[in-house]
């Protein structure tokens, strides 16, 4: 019985670590992601999109990335516009409903905001993080509870074995 409330008491304590431990994880990528990947210099395409917003011109070329966050681009997939890099294709699938709803809140955001399209960037980004950190920790807190379940069916079957020797 001693052995069966031990395994209980660990399992409790990774459950309870799981959601934080995704969202450091998730963090250290992110991190990785502004670190590896270099800001839009100054005169290039941010630059340009901020004028072309202020002359009502619109310039677009196939290879342009899709989306950017902090300054930085986000690649079109194929290899023949670029490509990105498969552990950010990665990122970004694991990360869908995060990514979606920022360019869904900066579509809807980008009328109100009379901020420059470089800062723009940046309000993506913290929009990104806060909606994937809440994804991460809620997928934490999903698979802990379901753990919790499948420990109480292992804990009965323990007990019922030990009452049976």
């Amino acid at each position: 019985m001693v052995s069966a409330n031990r395994a209980a008491g660990e399992s409790s304590s990774w459950r309870r670590r799981l959601p934080v431990g995704l969202v450091v994880a998730h963090w250290i990528v992110c991190l990785l992601f502004l670190a590896l990947r270099p800001p839009d210099p100054a005169g290039s395409r941010l630059d340009q999109m901020e004028h072309d917003r202020h002359t009502d011109e619109f310039h677009f070329n196939s290879a342009d990335p899709f989306g950017w966050v902090a300054e930085r681009p986000l690649n079109n997939w194929s290899g023949y516009h670029g490509g990105e890099s498969p552990w950010v294709k990665l990122l970004i699938v694991l990360n869908l409903a995060p990514t979606l709803a920022t360019f869904f809140a900066m579509f809807f955001l980008d009328p109100v905001l009379s901020s420059p399209v470089r800062e723009q960037t940046w309000i993506a980004g913290w929009i990104f993080l806060v909606l994937s950190t809440a994804q991460w920790w809620l997928v934490g807190m999903v698979v802990a509870r379901r753990a919790r379940g499948l420990d109480r069916v292992a804990l009965a079957c323990t007990e019922a074995t030990e009452l049976e020797s």
